[in-house]
Protein backbone atom coordinates (compact mmCIF):
# COMPACT_ATOMS: atom_id res chain seq x y z
CA UNK A 1 0.00 0.00 0.00
CA UNK A 2 0.97 3.49 -0.27
CA UNK A 3 1.21 5.87 2.01
CA UNK A 4 -1.42 7.92 0.89
CA UNK A 5 -3.64 4.88 0.72
CA UNK A 6 -3.24 3.94 4.45
CA UNK A 7 -4.11 7.95 5.61
CA UNK A 8 -7.10 7.34 3.49
CA UNK A 9 -8.25 4.02 5.35
CA UNK A 10 -8.02 5.85 8.57
CA UNK A 11 -8.96 9.20 7.69
CA UNK A 12 -5.55 10.25 8.51
CA UNK A 13 -3.76 13.35 7.78
CA UNK A 14 -0.29 13.27 6.10
CA UNK A 15 2.90 14.72 6.16
CA UNK A 16 5.28 13.48 3.58
CA UNK A 17 5.92 11.53 1.01
CA UNK A 18 2.47 10.50 -0.22
CA UNK A 19 3.65 7.79 -2.66
CA UNK A 20 6.11 6.11 -0.41
CA UNK A 21 5.16 2.00 -0.50
CA UNK A 22 4.47 0.65 2.62
CA UNK A 23 5.05 -3.28 2.70
CA UNK A 24 4.58 -4.03 6.12
CA UNK A 25 4.16 -3.19 10.31
CA UNK A 26 7.02 -3.47 12.64
CA UNK A 27 8.16 -1.63 16.28
CA UNK A 28 9.16 1.52 16.24
CA UNK A 29 13.35 0.35 17.01
CA UNK A 30 13.15 -2.67 14.57
CA UNK A 31 11.12 -0.79 11.02
CA UNK A 32 13.18 -0.46 8.45
CA UNK A 33 12.33 2.26 5.41
CA UNK A 34 9.49 -0.19 3.53
CA UNK A 35 7.43 -0.59 7.53
CA UNK A 36 5.04 1.18 8.91
CA UNK A 37 5.33 1.87 12.77
CA UNK A 38 3.18 4.10 15.86
CA UNK A 39 4.34 5.99 18.36
CA UNK A 40 1.97 6.93 21.37
CA UNK A 41 4.06 8.60 23.88
CA UNK A 42 6.55 11.77 23.97
CA UNK A 43 9.28 9.55 25.99
CA UNK A 44 9.76 6.99 23.05
CA UNK A 45 11.74 10.70 21.11
CA UNK A 46 14.84 9.14 21.24
CA UNK A 47 13.67 6.01 19.83
CA UNK A 48 12.12 8.09 17.10
CA UNK A 49 15.51 9.64 16.41
CA UNK A 50 17.31 6.61 15.93
CA UNK A 51 14.58 4.89 13.84
CA UNK A 52 15.26 3.65 10.59
CA UNK A 53 10.84 3.43 9.92
CA UNK A 54 9.85 5.03 6.55
CA UNK A 55 5.97 5.49 7.74
CA UNK A 56 5.31 6.32 11.63
CA UNK A 57 1.54 6.85 12.70
CA UNK A 58 1.08 8.92 15.71
CA UNK A 59 -1.85 11.18 17.18
CA UNK A 60 -1.09 15.23 16.94
CA UNK A 61 -0.26 15.69 20.31
CA UNK A 62 2.40 13.42 20.57
CA UNK A 63 3.91 14.82 17.58
CA UNK A 64 4.08 18.22 18.87
CA UNK A 65 6.53 16.51 21.72
CA UNK A 66 8.53 14.68 19.56
CA UNK A 67 8.51 15.94 15.54
CA UNK A 68 11.86 17.83 16.55
CA UNK A 69 13.54 14.38 16.66
CA UNK A 70 11.59 13.16 13.23
CA UNK A 71 14.29 11.84 11.07
CA UNK A 72 15.12 12.99 7.24
CA UNK A 73 12.57 11.43 4.69
CA UNK A 74 10.10 10.10 7.67
CA UNK A 75 6.05 10.36 6.10
CA UNK A 76 3.73 10.43 9.21
CA UNK A 77 0.35 10.08 9.59
CA UNK A 78 -1.00 11.91 12.38
CA UNK A 79 -4.58 10.55 13.33
CA UNK A 80 -7.13 10.20 16.41
CA UNK A 81 -5.96 6.85 17.63
CA UNK A 82 -3.13 5.31 16.96
CA UNK A 83 -3.78 2.13 18.02
CA UNK A 84 -6.89 1.54 16.50
CA UNK A 85 -5.79 2.88 13.30
CA UNK A 86 -2.29 0.48 13.36
CA UNK A 87 -5.05 -2.55 13.88
CA UNK A 88 -6.86 -1.41 11.18
CA UNK A 89 -4.00 -1.13 9.29
CA UNK A 90 -2.52 -4.52 9.86
CA UNK A 91 -5.66 -5.68 9.03
CA UNK A 92 -5.39 -4.60 5.44
CA UNK A 93 -1.57 -5.63 4.65
CA UNK A 94 -1.52 -8.88 6.79
CA UNK A 95 -5.01 -10.18 6.16
CA UNK A 96 -5.50 -13.69 8.39
CA UNK A 97 -4.51 -17.14 6.04
CA UNK A 98 -6.07 -19.87 7.09
CA UNK A 99 -3.55 -22.29 8.67
CA UNK A 100 -5.44 -25.80 7.17
CA UNK A 101 -6.71 -25.85 3.86
CA UNK A 102 -10.04 -28.05 3.03
CA UNK A 103 -10.50 -31.32 5.59
CA UNK A 104 -8.10 -33.29 6.63
CA UNK A 105 -7.95 -36.82 6.51
CA UNK A 106 -7.91 -37.02 9.76
CA UNK A 107 -10.47 -35.34 10.96
CA UNK A 108 -13.63 -37.50 12.27
CA UNK A 109 -17.14 -35.88 10.15
CA UNK A 110 -20.56 -37.37 11.37
CA UNK A 111 -22.47 -37.87 7.82
CA UNK A 112 -25.46 -35.80 9.31
CA UNK A 113 -23.19 -32.97 10.15
CA UNK A 114 -23.61 -30.28 7.67
CA UNK A 115 -19.91 -28.19 6.81
CA UNK A 116 -20.04 -25.80 4.65
CA UNK A 117 -17.89 -26.51 1.36
CA UNK A 118 -15.66 -23.75 2.04
CA UNK A 119 -14.78 -24.33 5.53
CA UNK A 120 -11.37 -25.94 6.67
CA UNK A 121 -11.33 -29.15 9.05
CA UNK A 122 -8.12 -29.48 10.90
CA UNK A 123 -6.15 -33.00 11.61
CA UNK A 124 -7.60 -34.50 14.09
CA UNK A 125 -10.78 -32.38 14.54
CA UNK A 126 -13.94 -34.15 15.35
CA UNK A 127 -18.18 -32.83 14.45
CA UNK A 128 -20.76 -34.80 15.67
CA UNK A 129 -24.11 -35.66 14.64
CA UNK A 130 -26.53 -32.50 13.54
CA UNK A 131 -23.65 -30.05 14.30
CA UNK A 132 -23.60 -27.32 11.52
CA UNK A 133 -20.79 -25.05 10.59
CA UNK A 134 -20.89 -22.04 8.31
CA UNK A 135 -19.04 -20.68 4.99
CA UNK A 136 -15.37 -20.16 5.49
CA UNK A 137 -14.84 -21.24 8.96
CA UNK A 138 -11.97 -22.73 10.54
CA UNK A 139 -12.12 -25.90 12.35
CA UNK A 140 -8.44 -26.60 13.76
CA UNK A 141 -6.48 -29.42 14.82
CA UNK A 142 -7.76 -31.45 17.48
CA UNK A 143 -10.87 -28.65 17.83
CA UNK A 144 -14.13 -30.26 18.65
CA UNK A 145 -17.76 -29.41 17.76
CA UNK A 146 -20.12 -31.25 19.69
CA UNK A 147 -23.71 -32.79 18.55
CA UNK A 148 -26.12 -30.38 17.29
CA UNK A 149 -24.13 -27.52 18.03
CA UNK A 150 -23.71 -24.64 15.54
CA UNK A 151 -20.15 -22.59 14.53
CA UNK A 152 -20.80 -19.36 12.30
CA UNK A 153 -19.65 -18.36 8.93
CA UNK A 154 -15.71 -17.24 9.38
CA UNK A 155 -15.14 -18.54 13.11
CA UNK A 156 -12.05 -19.77 13.96
CA UNK A 157 -11.35 -22.80 16.47
CA UNK A 158 -7.86 -22.64 16.88
CA UNK A 159 -6.52 -25.86 17.67
CA UNK A 160 -7.97 -28.20 21.01
CA UNK A 161 -11.55 -25.71 21.33
CA UNK A 162 -14.56 -27.28 21.96
CA UNK A 163 -17.63 -26.04 21.18
CA UNK A 164 -20.02 -28.68 22.99
CA UNK A 165 -23.71 -30.25 22.28
CA UNK A 166 -26.62 -27.53 21.42
CA UNK A 167 -24.40 -24.81 21.69
CA UNK A 168 -23.88 -22.13 19.28
CA UNK A 169 -21.22 -19.41 18.23
CA UNK A 170 -21.88 -16.83 15.77
CA UNK A 171 -19.85 -15.52 12.64
CA UNK A 172 -16.67 -14.16 12.76
CA UNK A 173 -15.77 -15.33 16.25
CA UNK A 174 -12.15 -16.65 17.33
CA UNK A 175 -12.04 -19.63 20.35
CA UNK A 176 -8.44 -20.04 20.89
CA UNK A 177 -6.77 -23.14 22.14
CA UNK A 178 -8.58 -24.75 25.21
CA UNK A 179 -11.21 -22.83 25.18
CA UNK A 180 -14.59 -24.53 26.33
CA UNK A 181 -18.05 -23.57 25.53
CA UNK A 182 -20.77 -25.62 26.90
CA UNK A 183 -19.24 -27.38 30.22
CA UNK A 184 -21.55 -28.02 32.74
CA UNK A 185 -22.48 -24.93 35.17
CA UNK A 186 -21.50 -25.54 38.61
CA UNK A 187 -24.52 -26.57 40.29
CA UNK A 188 -24.93 -28.66 43.41
CA UNK A 189 -28.02 -29.71 45.68
CA UNK A 190 -27.19 -29.76 49.17
CA UNK A 191 -28.46 -33.15 50.39
CA UNK A 192 -31.46 -32.83 53.58
CA UNK A 193 -29.94 -36.55 54.81
CA UNK A 194 -26.60 -35.59 55.18
CA UNK A 195 -23.32 -33.86 53.86
CA UNK A 196 -23.64 -35.02 50.29
CA UNK A 197 -24.10 -32.95 46.81
CA UNK A 198 -26.53 -33.95 44.46
CA UNK A 199 -25.26 -32.58 41.33
CA UNK A 200 -28.54 -30.51 39.52
CA UNK A 201 -28.45 -31.62 35.30
CA UNK A 202 -27.35 -28.77 33.41
CA UNK A 203 -29.73 -29.03 30.64
CA UNK A 204 -29.40 -25.61 29.04
CA UNK A 205 -26.68 -24.19 26.51
CA UNK A 206 -24.08 -21.30 25.28
CA UNK A 207 -25.33 -19.01 23.03
CA UNK A 208 -22.15 -16.87 21.58
CA UNK A 209 -22.84 -13.45 19.40
CA UNK A 210 -21.20 -12.21 16.76
CA UNK A 211 -17.28 -11.11 16.35
CA UNK A 212 -16.88 -12.37 19.72
CA UNK A 213 -12.84 -13.87 20.83
CA UNK A 214 -12.57 -16.07 24.48
CA UNK A 215 -9.20 -16.54 25.36
CA UNK A 216 -7.35 -19.66 25.46
CA UNK A 217 -8.50 -22.06 28.33
CA UNK A 218 -11.53 -19.68 29.09
CA UNK A 219 -14.71 -21.49 30.01
CA UNK A 220 -18.31 -20.45 29.75
CA UNK A 221 -20.51 -22.61 31.40
CA UNK A 222 -23.57 -23.90 29.89
CA UNK A 223 -27.31 -22.81 32.13
CA UNK A 224 -29.04 -25.00 33.60
CA UNK A 225 -32.20 -23.99 32.00
CA UNK A 226 -32.24 -21.53 29.07
CA UNK A 227 -29.18 -20.27 27.68
CA UNK A 228 -26.15 -18.51 29.23
CA UNK A 229 -25.27 -15.78 26.82
CA UNK A 230 -22.44 -13.56 25.57
CA UNK A 231 -23.33 -10.35 23.74
CA UNK A 232 -22.10 -9.04 20.55
CA UNK A 233 -18.44 -8.03 20.32
CA UNK A 234 -17.35 -9.21 23.38
CA UNK A 235 -13.59 -9.55 24.19
CA UNK A 236 -12.97 -12.52 26.27
CA UNK A 237 -9.52 -12.46 27.98
CA UNK A 238 -7.48 -15.71 28.66
CA UNK A 239 -8.41 -18.12 31.42
CA UNK A 240 -11.85 -16.43 32.59
CA UNK A 241 -14.54 -18.28 33.88
CA UNK A 242 -18.33 -17.32 33.06
CA UNK A 243 -21.14 -19.10 35.03
CA UNK A 244 -24.40 -20.71 34.12
CA UNK A 245 -26.79 -18.50 33.08
CA UNK A 246 -25.07 -15.12 32.83
CA UNK A 247 -25.92 -13.01 30.66
CA UNK A 248 -22.94 -10.71 29.21
CA UNK A 249 -24.17 -7.54 27.29
CA UNK A 250 -22.77 -6.46 23.80
CA UNK A 251 -18.63 -5.13 23.55
CA UNK A 252 -17.72 -6.07 26.99
CA UNK A 253 -14.27 -6.69 28.02
CA UNK A 254 -12.94 -9.39 30.47
CA UNK A 255 -9.79 -9.47 31.47
CA UNK A 256 -7.43 -12.46 32.45
CA UNK A 257 -8.49 -14.89 35.49
CA UNK A 258 -11.97 -12.90 36.48
CA UNK A 259 -14.45 -15.12 37.18
CA UNK A 260 -18.83 -14.24 37.00
CA UNK A 261 -21.02 -16.55 38.72
CA UNK A 262 -23.99 -17.88 38.04
CA UNK A 263 -26.92 -15.83 36.64
CA UNK A 264 -25.20 -12.68 37.07
CA UNK A 265 -26.62 -10.06 34.35
CA UNK A 266 -23.92 -7.73 32.53
CA UNK A 267 -25.06 -4.40 30.52
CA UNK A 268 -22.86 -3.31 27.49
CA UNK A 269 -19.97 -1.92 27.30
CA UNK A 270 -18.71 -3.28 30.48
CA UNK A 271 -14.65 -3.37 31.54
CA UNK A 272 -13.97 -6.25 34.02
CA UNK A 273 -10.63 -5.86 35.13
CA UNK A 274 -8.14 -8.51 35.57
CA UNK A 275 -8.80 -11.13 38.48
CA UNK A 276 -12.18 -9.38 39.27
CA UNK A 277 -14.48 -11.85 40.91
CA UNK A 278 -18.50 -10.84 40.68
CA UNK A 279 -21.08 -13.06 42.87
CA UNK A 280 -24.64 -14.72 41.41
CA UNK A 281 -27.97 -12.99 40.74
CA UNK A 282 -26.22 -9.41 40.60
CA UNK A 283 -27.00 -6.69 38.00
CA UNK A 284 -24.20 -4.35 36.91
CA UNK A 285 -25.09 -1.65 34.92
CA UNK A 286 -24.13 -0.63 31.08
CA UNK A 287 -20.67 1.48 30.73
CA UNK A 288 -19.20 0.12 34.38
CA UNK A 289 -15.54 -0.57 34.77
CA UNK A 290 -14.50 -2.69 37.31
CA UNK A 291 -10.67 -2.06 38.18
CA UNK A 292 -8.36 -5.11 38.72
CA UNK A 293 -9.12 -7.49 41.80
CA UNK A 294 -12.50 -5.87 42.35
CA UNK A 295 -14.65 -7.76 44.28
CA UNK A 296 -18.37 -7.38 43.23
CA UNK A 297 -20.86 -8.38 46.12
CA UNK A 298 -23.90 -7.09 45.40
CA UNK A 299 -25.71 -4.96 42.05
CA UNK A 300 -24.12 -2.23 40.55
CA UNK A 301 -27.06 0.00 39.58
CA UNK A 302 -25.15 3.17 39.01
CA UNK A 303 -22.71 3.13 35.72
CA UNK A 304 -19.10 4.20 37.16
CA UNK A 305 -15.43 3.12 37.43
CA UNK A 306 -15.09 0.71 40.82
CA UNK A 307 -12.30 -0.96 42.68
CA UNK A 308 -11.78 -3.08 45.77
CA UNK A 309 -13.53 -5.47 47.68
CA UNK A 310 -16.13 -5.04 48.29
CA UNK A 311 -16.72 -2.37 45.33
CA UNK A 312 -16.92 0.73 45.87
CA UNK A 313 -16.40 4.14 43.73
CA UNK A 314 -12.84 3.86 42.37
CA UNK A 315 -11.91 7.31 44.50
CA UNK A 316 -13.11 6.52 47.77
CA UNK A 317 -10.77 3.30 47.07
CA UNK A 318 -8.11 5.88 46.50
CA UNK A 319 -8.65 7.49 49.70
CA UNK A 320 -9.43 4.44 51.71
CA UNK A 321 -5.88 3.45 50.02
CA UNK A 322 -4.09 6.53 50.98
CA UNK A 323 -5.44 6.29 54.68
CA UNK A 324 -4.68 2.71 54.70
CA UNK A 325 -1.00 4.02 54.07
CA UNK A 326 -0.97 6.22 56.67
CA UNK A 327 -2.04 3.87 59.89
CA UNK A 328 1.64 3.06 60.65
CA UNK A 329 3.44 6.50 60.96
CA UNK A 330 -0.35 7.54 62.50
CA UNK A 331 0.05 4.60 65.24
CA UNK A 332 3.28 5.51 66.32
CA UNK A 333 2.29 9.51 66.63
CA UNK A 334 -0.64 8.27 68.86
CA UNK A 335 1.49 6.04 70.58
CA UNK A 336 3.86 9.14 71.39
CA UNK A 337 1.07 11.47 72.36
CA UNK A 338 0.07 8.83 74.81
CA UNK A 339 3.42 8.61 76.06
CA UNK A 340 3.13 12.36 76.96
CA UNK A 341 -0.40 12.41 78.27
CA UNK A 342 -1.21 9.51 80.36
CA UNK A 343 -5.17 8.68 80.31
CA UNK A 344 -7.24 10.13 82.83
CA UNK A 345 -7.32 7.50 84.96
CA UNK A 346 -3.66 7.15 85.45
CA UNK A 347 -3.96 11.28 86.46
CA UNK A 348 -3.13 11.11 90.37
Amino acid sequence: MRALEVARLIDGQLEGDPDRLIGGVAPLTSAGPDDLTFLVHGRHSQALAQSRAGCLLTDGATWQQCAAHRPQDLTVILCANPLWAMAKIYGQLCPPVAAWQGRAPSACIDGSASVHPSAHVGPGAVICAGAQVGPEAQIGPQAFVGASARVGARTVLHPGARVLWGCTVGDDCILHPGCVIGGDGFGLAPSPHGPEHLKVPQMGAVEVGHRVEIGANSTIDRATFGATRIGDGCKIDNLVQVGHNVTLGKHCVVVSQSGIAGSATLGDSITVGAQAGIVGHCHIAAGTTLAARTGVISSLPEPGVYAGAPAMEHRAWLRMMAALRDLAPMRKRLAALCRQQPPPNEVS
